[in-house]
């Protein structure tokens, strides 16, 4: 016989993970291309409110292998210094309970933003 401590964990355990308590990620890719004068900008909720310690990437072609990252301050900014200029940049955006966001960013002088506005959604 189990004792009551074994047999209330036992029990516990598929509840927990059957009453979807984790959130589950989705993805979300942005087909269009950025054109901004520099790789800085704020990541926020979908109200608009800062998310501060949020991990922005930059990643070699196609979002594979991590070439830089820096986290979000206090304000929800970040900067990642490059001196490739006119070349595609692909920066992925991550935060627990967040989902993830993918984007192409084509870094000019000539862009008329200056920098860039993330909003990340709540994961389900």
């Amino acid at each position: 016989m189990l004792k009551p401590v074994k047999f209330a964990i036992a029990m516990a355990l598929p509840l927990v993970f059957s009453c979807g308590i984790l959130a589950q990620n989705q993805t979300v890719v942005y087909a269009k291309v950025f054109s901004v004068q520099s790789l800085s900008g704020i990541v926020q909720d979908e109200a608009g409110k800062p998310i501060r310690g949020a991990k922005v990437e930059e990643l070699t072609d196609g979002w594979k292998a991590t070439l830089s990252v820096v986290l979000t301050d206090e304000k929800g900014f970040f900067l990642i210094q490059t001196h490739q200029r006119h070349t595609l940049h692909y920066l992925r955006f991550t935060m627990p309970n967040f989902n993830p966001v993918l984007i192409k960013v084509r870094a000019s002088r000539w862009a008329r933003k200056k920098s860039l506005s993330i909003s990340l959604p709540v994961a389900n």
